[in-house]
């Protein structure tokens, strides 16, 4: 009866070891499972800061870019009105020298009119 008791109490104690590990076993499991969630949740926190702070860059860029490109735009365009005014000055200058031309043609042409008068006369 002895044997019996001592290989129930092996038995019993197999049993408890069994269920131990096997609730060890299961522990640790779940533990490996949230810790692999946690790092899972840690990286697309990290992934997502990474994006939030990408686009914001990207935004602060694209700021920089169309103020230089509107400051390029607002330089030409000034030289664009500078060269046209030039121009323009310059087209004044050229017809008050050619109505002036035209005022002596038309002096000459008058004093030449004069002359083959005169000379017409003698």
């Amino acid at each position: 009866m002895e044997i019996i008791l001592i290989s129930l109490a092996v038995l019993v104690g197999l049993f408890l070891g069994w269920l131990i590990s096997h609730y060890v076993r299961k522990l640790i499991h779940t533990q490996n499972k949230q810790s692999a969630q946690n790092e899972a949740e840690k990286i697309l926190n990290q992934a997502s800061e990474d994006r939030r702070r990408i686009l914001i860059d990207a935004k602060e860029e694209a700021i920089k870019i169309r103020t230089s490109i509107q400051t390029e735009l607002r330089h030409r365009q000034n030289d664009i009105q500078k060269t046209e005014q030039r121009l323009v000055s310059r087209e004044e200058q050229l017809e008050k020298r050619s109505d002036k031309i035209n005022i002596r043609e038309n002096s000459v042409n008058a004093k030449d009119s004069k002359v083959n008068a005169i000379k017409g006369r003698t």
